[in-house]
């Protein structure tokens, strides 16, 4: 058997207090169990359909952003959810290619009237700011002009016992770093 004996462990950040890395260090949770709805324009994105706002407790730590977001639309064509930071699309979407739009997740044909779309996405930002920062989910579609996007709720929201609502969250981790 080998003994490892040191005086000091220093990590990544330069922090040699090591005893809380990779721990979670706090949590937040946004729930939305009411409607939300947007007016969005042909390859527009609208802004958060859900959001919370959340202070890192140092920028050193990471966050494990969790959104589970269900979305509907006024017609049958693909709906496209992006996870927004600070008002604005995050890093965390496809790459630029020509004119196609660049979201986080996708669905198809979600729209029709009593469709609902699930979407999940998880991402890990480095360096979160310390100061309040919203997070949120926004939507899109592919449909030419301008659609109502709906957060937790069909187009046709009919009286019946064959239509959902859902519900929607955002939960944020923050992880020693």
């Amino acid at each position: 058997m080998s003994t490892l004996k040191v005086n000091t462990l220093t990590n990544v950040a330069g922090n040699a207090d090591i005893t809380n890395v990779g721990k979670i260090v706090k949590t937040t949770q946004t729930v939305k169990t009411d409607t939300a709805s947007a007016s969005v324009g042909q390859g527009s994105l609208s802004s958060e359909l859900i959001s919370l706002s959340y202070s890192a407790l140092s920028s050193s730590n990471v966050l494990i952003i969790i959104a589970n977001v269900n979305l509907g639309m006024t017609t049958a064509a693909n709906i496209y959810a992006t996870l927004m930071i600070g008002g604005s699309a995050s890093a965390f979407r496809g790459d630029a290619a020509s004119n196609r739009q660049r979201v986080s997740s996708a669905s198809p044909e979600a729209g029709s009237g009593s469709n609902i779309a699930n979407f999940n996405i998880v991402y890990r930002l480095s360096s979160p700011s310390t100061s309040s920062t919203v997070y949120g989910v926004g939507g899109s579609h592919a449909q030419d002009g301008t659609e109502t996007v709906y957060l937790n709720r069909t187009h046709g929201d009919g009286d019946n016992n064959y239509i959902a609502r859902t519900a929607s969250s955002i939960t944020i981790l923050e992880v020693a770093g």
